[in-house]
């Protein structure tokens, strides 16, 4: 189901369109943060349906969480997402963590036993992104993953 045809990136909060992500990601940790819960708000709206909730306190920014081996991580037991700006180069690669960090959320831990990045979690991300796609405007979308996975690569080619 994609988002209705007058819905556009640009309109939510104002954070979402090419425009407004072809920034810099702020180095205030208080700017950022703010940032991070519009565009959360944002891209649940028009990508998720408002299907997710964001509890106060939920995204943290971490910027030694590459240290750990991401640029970004999600528990959808708590609902947590942790961005790390110090891995992005501007917003809009910063709202691709943020969305793909999302999907981990929408699906679940339980989703493709367990395998971080299955073709169940691929599958959903490429959902997103068509409606992304279809969204004037928007400058968002979700990032795959590295490709670590033989199956990731299956469902790319697809």
């Amino acid at each position: 189901e994609t988002a209705a045809p007058s819905a556009r990136c640009g309109d939510a909060a104002g954070v979402l369109g090419f425009h407004e992500l072809n920034a810099q990601v702020p180095a205030d940790a208080q700017d950022l943060h703010s940032w991070a819960a519009r565009a959360f708000d944002a891209a649940n709206e028009l990508l998720f349906s408002g299907g997710l909730s964001r509890a106060e306190g939920s995204i943290t920014i971490d910027s030694t969480w590459h240290l750990r081996g991401g640029a970004g991580g999600a528990h959808p037991t708590t609902g947590r997402i942790v961005l790390d700006p110090s891995q992005h180069t501007s917003l809009r690669d910063l709202s691709s963590t943020l969305v793909h960090e999302m999907v981990h959320l929408l699906v679940g831990a339980e989703v493709d036993q367990g395998e971080e990045h299955g073709p169940e979690f691929l599958a959903a991300c490429l959902d997103i992104n068509e409606r992304a796609a279809a969204l004037p405007g928007c400058g968002a979308s979700c990032r795959l993953g590295q490709c670590d996975l033989g199956v990731d690569d299956a469902i790319l080619e697809e």
